[in-house]
Parts: structure tokens; sequence; C-alpha cells
């Protein structure tokens, strides 16, 4: 039984790992997003409205990131259990 449990883990691991990895690229494009989109806006303030658009998006898209993420997951391993003969 043991042995079964860690093989599912190491079947469910890569997809937690480019999931963290989309996350973290995600953050790091945000991050740089802001600060230019800051300085321009000083320069240009119709730009503001773009600027609101975009992180209302990216706020969507982390949101979405995380939910669906770990929605996907469970049902995964849910199916995986019921397939599995007790």
């Amino acid at each position: 039984m043991s042995k079964d449990k860690s093989k599912n883990r190491k079947k469910r691991s890569p997809f937690w790992k480019i999931m963290l990895f989309v996350l973290i690229l995600a953050v790091i494009i945000h991050t740089v997003l802001i600060t230019v989109l800051s300085i321009t806006i000083q320069t240009f303030p119709v730009i503001r409205m773009i600027y609101e658009m975009i992180n209302k998006a990216l706020v969507v898209f982390y949101t979405v990131l995380l939910v669906g993420g770990g929605t996907i997951t469970g049902i995964l391993s849910g199916i995986k259990k019921l397939k599995q003969p007790q």
C-alpha cells in the first residue's frame, strides 16, 4: 500500500511544479509590468486605464490559476482513487 501512495505522489508532482513555475513567472512579469507602467503613467495619464485593466486581469488570472489548479488536481486524484480496486 505504501509503495502505491509514493508512486501517486511522484505522478502528481510535475503538475504542481509546472503550476508553481507559471505562477512565479507571472508574478515576475507582473512586477516588471507594474514598474514600467508606473513610470509611463507619470508621463502619459491616459495609460492609467490600461494599467488598471491589466492589473485586474492579472489578479483574476492568479485566482483562476490557484483555484483551478487545486480543483483539477483534486478531481484527478479522486478519479485515480475511484479507479483503484479496493
